[in-house]
């Protein structure tokens, strides 16, 4: 067996049982996070439950498996220096005033 074996991983993401897609806003409560493991074989899921006789064995004590793609990066929203916002806030300004003098 060539697989590799993720094992005591604190949360293991597992797919809805209907199989539909679960990261929309009405299925949130659909996420399984349970502790566990799963078995990779070529590159693919092949089981949600460790195996013992992979060749290749993980330990995830602590950790997360997430199955699939996770793009988190992020991007700055702003970028340059903002002092003079800050000090229009502290002398009372709102939101909608700093933004219409080019803040924001």
């Amino acid at each position: 067996m060539t697989a590799v074996s993720i094992h005591s991983a604190a949360q293991v993401l597992r797919p809805p049982a209907d199989g539909l897609p679960y990261l929309r806003h009405d299925r949130a409560g659909d996420l399984a996070l349970e502790p566990g493991g799963l078995v990779l074989d070529d590159g693919r899921i092949a089981a949600l439950e460790p195996d013992d006789r992979a060749l290749t064995q993980v330990d995830a004590s602590g950790c997360a498996v997430v199955p699939g793609f996770v793009d988190c990066h992020t991007h700055l929203p702003f970028a340059g220096w903002r002092a003079q916002e800050y000090a229009m806030k502290v002398a009372g300004r709102r939101y909608e005033e700093i933004a219409r003098a080019g803040g924001g």
